[in-house]
């Protein structure tokens, strides 16, 4: 009886495996790695049971996820092509992270970091869910991943956009620009098409950014609460993990942070949550890509710069002072994964 061997995912292995796979089997590197990332996909068809069984065994044991089929069993890889982004519960995670991207990607830890400064963070894009899913369970953070081509999208435009380019724009799309508080303006909600058209029309220009909304980061914050609302009192207690104790005084300090810098789809079980029990919240979209650091109440001055010179020119940091503000824009990920390590160290830092 005739055999197929199909890679259902990359699985724990690394890309290096690709390179092993070619020289044994004679096919070119290129064609191997494109099957890893977008398995499931058929490495052997039409071979003996034993020679399949073989084939996957040491497949297996390079960490891939195979499985034998015979001719009675109806093949089904249908896929579609993904997009995948990365978002952190624990920042401080991050060079943790880098080192495990980079395995995963089998590139070098600094173009690890590259992609995930990349706002929002899109590390991979056309690979298949199952890729997606091998990289979850290889990251300390966490992964969001979706079909470009059936999300939305939003045009950034920055003050540094031409005025003239911005005015034949608003003129030509049929829903209008919403502006935010640093003179910028967005536009919402455009589809794959709409959204490509538009780039293809003006990336050459500064001030411009595509942002699919499905990977956008974005923050909840907490506005009001009833406190003798027992569903209220639940969610924050078991879904959020407050204390209890501190729920009296929790109002006076509204509003507060649920959730800080998660992706666009991991939040929308948690609005939807929120609005069916009637907790109120507000939810930010971050469209920052580069922050300034402030950092008041120094006391331990050694340790602040030694943070610090991880990823920024610390010439300005003079000894023995109280505060320090950077002198350059931080990227948004490496400002915040700063601001967490200062915190430790009872700072006041802010990012600005």
């Amino acid at each position: 009886m005739e055999n197929t061997v199909i890679i259902n995912s990359i699985g724990t292995a690394n890309p290096s495996v690709s390179k092993l796979l070619a020289d044994s089997f004679k096919m070119p590197q290129e064609f191997i790695l494109k099957m890893l990332y977008n398995a499931p996909s058929v490495l052997f068809q039409k071979i003996d049971l034993d020679l399949a069984e073989k084939a996957a065994s040491t497949l297996t044991k390079l960490g891939l996820d195979v499985q034998v089929t015979d001719e009675k069993e109806k093949l089904n890889l249908s896929k579609e092509q993904v997009e995948i982004s990365i978002y952190f519960e624990d920042i401080l995670r991050l060079p943790k992270v880098i080192h495990q991207l980079s395995e995963f990607l089998g590139c070098k830890p600094s173009e690890s970091l590259n992609m995930l400064l990349a706002q929002p963070g899109i590390v991979l894009g056309g690979v298949s869910k199952a890729t997606a899913i091998a990289l979850q369970n290889r990251l300390d953070a966490l992964v969001c991943y979706s079909n470009p081509r059936k999300d939305l999208f939003s045009i950034y435009i920055s003050d540094e956009f031409p005025k003239s380019d911005l005015k034949r724009l608003t003129t030509k799309v049929k829903q209008p620009f919403e502006n935010l508080v640093n003179g910028a303006s967005v536009l919402k909600d455009l589809s794959f098409a709409e959204s490509s058209s538009i780039w293809r029309e003006h990336q050459s220009k500064k001030g411009i950014r595509v942002i699919n909304q499905t990977h956008q980061l974005v923050t909840i914050n907490l506005t009001s609460f009833d406190s003798k609302n027992a569903q209220h009192v639940s969610f924050l207690t078991e879904k959020i993990g407050m204390p209890s104790t501190i729920l009296s005084d929790l109002k006076q300090h509204l509003p507060i942070t649920l959730f800080d810098r998660i992706s666009n789809k991991s939040a929308q079980k948690t609005i939807e949550d929120c609005k069916e029990i009637g907790l109120e919240i507000s939810v930010e979209n971050n469209f920052e890509t580069t922050r300034k650091l402030v950092i008041d109440e120094i006391k331990d001055h050694a340790a602040v710069k030694e943070i610090l010179a991880q990823f920024i020119d610390v010439n300005s940091f003079k000894e023995n002072t109280t505060n320090w503000k950077s002198t350059t824009e931080i990227p948004d990920l490496i400002a915040n994964y700063l601001y967490a390590q200062l915190v430790l160290l009872n700072c006041e830092p802010t990012l600005i």
